[in-house]
């Protein structure tokens, strides 16, 4: 921006710059500038095989016809450019903040001096931040507006097209400037004097009948991220020796700082254990981290409640035929139906707190039963008598998983009845939306 360190030149030219305020670097390494001053944005080829030289000359200029004049009127004119993105495709985003938009300009590597822009991008006031993540494209603009504020996300250019509008906006007071780390995570430079941090948030589910609902101690549960923008690892992980491990491929998620147990880890889901002595009420924080930094990949606040009944399906489907065993200890399917008036064991999770259950990740050796016994229905709405339901408690040798032994009455149907439990009014197979799961085991005479 000048020819040496100790001259001050503000005269437009291809070496000066009057008030630079945004840097970004393409693919191989070339510096792009925004000069809000002279309302134009330099660019700087990286010389092959060598680096950047003291007042090196911009090989072009954008936003202005050439090097030596300088104003803005809209149109191809910029006004008072802030800071500035590019893609991982070389295009060049600039927050035209005179102008109340932001430009993209297509492969800024090539072409000449003051090239036309790509697309406008509307829908801001005062634009002084803008980031494109290279990881999903989206764009982030520090709207400004007056003073008000708004950390605003569009969709990747790509789909622009299609739909230009804002999805997401987030209140920050007269945002300046905004980054994103490696996991996606969002920092806004707010004009109060202070950088906030928004990390990327999570969902979660229950492992079985994959239900929305609280999650409950010693569940078997399932965290994903919410809307998908952050991985969470890059190569996925499961656990091959017990007691389960609290980190896979370096991911720890804490509940209140503390490590849980993992089943698995992949990029896009998170199998882990809700500790035994988890809040029964309430909500409760869990962050997912990478353990050998401490670095939060993902945060939220989650509900907890007593119990979260959902019991498995053969595949890992939220309905169909349950993962059963005959009285025999064979699978139940419908080429191995149960005998009317055997027992059938059925597995699941959610069945809460467990009193003397093992330390979490730790198999039980023996039956240990639930505090509260549920109510088994088979054939839709015919309940198994109490005492009939001979066991309620932790499986031996599985880590997390609910078991019950329940007696098929004689009344039961031939062929497909359906089946599932409940647990303090709450059933295995109604989602907290209303959906109804049909999940069933196979009986025979």
């Amino acid at each position: 921006g000048q020819l040496n360190f100790n001259q001050k030149i503000t005269d437009p030219t291809a070496r000066n710059m009057a008030y630079p305020f945004g840097v970004a670097l393409t693919v191989e390494g070339s510096l792009l500038v925004s000069d809000a001053a002279h309302s134009r944005v330099l660019f700087f080829r990286r010389p092959a095989n060598a680096d950047f030289t003291n007042g090196q000359a911009a090989e072009k200029v954008i936003g202005q016809t050439d090097f030596f004049t300088f104003g803005g009127g809209g149109g191809r004119r910029l006004n008072s450019p802030r800071h500035i993105s590019t893609d991982t495709d070389d295009r060049l985003y600039v927050a035209d903040a005179g102008n109340n938009r932001v430009l993209v300009y297509d492969r800024i590597t090539v072409g000449s001096n003051d090239p036309d822009f790509a697309y406008p991008l509307g829908g801001v006031n005062a634009p002084q931040g803008i980031w494109v993540s290279p990881f999903t494209g989206e764009i982030w603009v520090a709207n400004t507006r007056g003073g008000a504020g708004l950390a605003t996300r569009f969709p990747r250019f790509e789909q622009l097209a299609i739909n230009p509008n804002a999805d997401f906006n987030i209140p920050a007071a007269a945002p300046l400037a905004l980054t994103q780390d490696a996991s996606g995570n969002l920092y806004i430079a707010e004009g109060t004097n202070r950088i906030s941090v928004f990390f990327n948030a999570i969902t979660f589910q229950i492992a079985g009948n994959y239900a929305n609902r609280p999650l409950s101690p010693g569940t078997v549960s399932i965290l994903y991220p919410a809307g998908g923008g952050v991985s969470f690892s890059s190569d996925s992980s499961a656990f091959s020796t017990l007691p389960l491990p609290q980190d896979l491929s370096d991911v720890q998620v804490l509940l209140n700082d503390q490590p849980v147990s993992l089943y698995a880890v992949s990029p896009r889901q998170i199998n882990f254990l809700t500790p035994n002595n988890a809040p029964t009420s309430g909500t409760a924080e869990i962050q997912v981290i990478r353990k050998s930094t401490g670095q939060i990949i993902a945060v939220s606040t989650t509900q907890f409640g007593r119990v979260a009944p959902a019991l498995f399906v053969q595949g890992a489907a939220a309905q169909g035929q349950l993962a059963a065993l005959n009285q025999d200890n064979t699978v139940n399917t419908p080429q191995n139906p149960a005998a009317i008036g055997t027992f059938v064991q059925l597995f699941g999770t959610g069945q809460g707190f467990v009193p003397n259950a093992p330390p979490d990740g730790t198999a039980p050796t023996g039956p240990i039963s639930t505090q509260d016994r549920p109510r088994v229905y088979l054939g839709g709405v015919n309940l198994v008598r109490d005492e009939d339901v001979a066991y309620s408690g932790l499986a031996p040798g599985l880590v997390g998983v609910w078991q019950i032994n329940a007696k098929i009455p004689e009344d039961a149907a031939v062929g497909q009845n359906e089946a599932s439990v409940q647990l303090n009014s709450v059933s295995s197979s109604v989602l907290p939306n209303g959906q109804r799961l049909r999940t069933f085991i196979s009986v025979k005479r």
